[in-house]
């Protein structure tokens, strides 16, 4: 809440963050996911952070994240969803749908599921994770993700994408200089 709270511009107003607590919650990999919390208890605890930050420590310049690994029915997404008051991005996470031409049209058809609740909801849909570590294929950017996307009427209309971070030269999800996909890259930034 601190640091949030001193996120200003040079005008001295609050910076928004985009805040993506619990993510991943249909997993098991996390102490708030399915294998270790029930969906009640994982909907008290994202509202309680949710009412503390906001009502409690008065920082409101937070979009909430709502975000599940890959999901296959919507269902499967909203089991834990805390509701539309405490909500304002429904993302999803997909890395491996989005690095082989063959399952691509898996990850479109969860991004058609996502932007329809999102749009029911009257809420921003994002891929709030995804990559590909090393990034070995020299037109991933341009000609599996983006592509992907523009081509179908709904997966077009996520807000945003967040690719993983760059750890270190062997597991990075952003091309450095010199790196194969770096050209692509600069491409896919450019695309309107």
């Amino acid at each position: 809440a601190g640091f949030f709270s001193q996120l200003k511009n040079a005008d001295g107003k609050l910076v928004p963050v985009i805040f993506r607590p619990f993510h991943e919650n249909n997993g098991n990999w996390f102490w708030w996911g399915k294998g270790h919390c029930t969906p009640a208890e994982y909907t008290a605890l994202w509202r309680f952070t949710v009412s503390y930050l906001r009502d409690s420590l008065h920082i409101h310049n937070l979009l909430y994240a709502y975000s599940t690994d890959m999901f296959e029915t919507r269902e499967q997404y909203l089991e834990r969803y805390p509701g539309d008051a405490w909500v304002d991005i429904l993302g999803c996470e997909n890395y491996w749908d989005f690095q082989s031409g063959s399952s691509i049209s898996n990850g479109i058809t969860q991004l058609n599921m996502l932007v329809t609740m999102a749009t029911q909801r009257k809420k921003i849909a994002a891929l709030t994770e995804c990559g590909f570590n090393g990034i070995p294929v020299k037109n991933w950017w341009t000609q599996y993700l983006l592509k992907s996307m523009r081509e179908d009427s709904l997966a077009r209309n996520i807000s945003y994408l967040m690719v993983w971070r760059n750890t270190n030269r062997k597991q990075y999800f952003t091309p450095f200089q010199g790196q194969k996909s770096a050209s692509d890259f600069i491409a896919f930034e450019k695309d309107s």
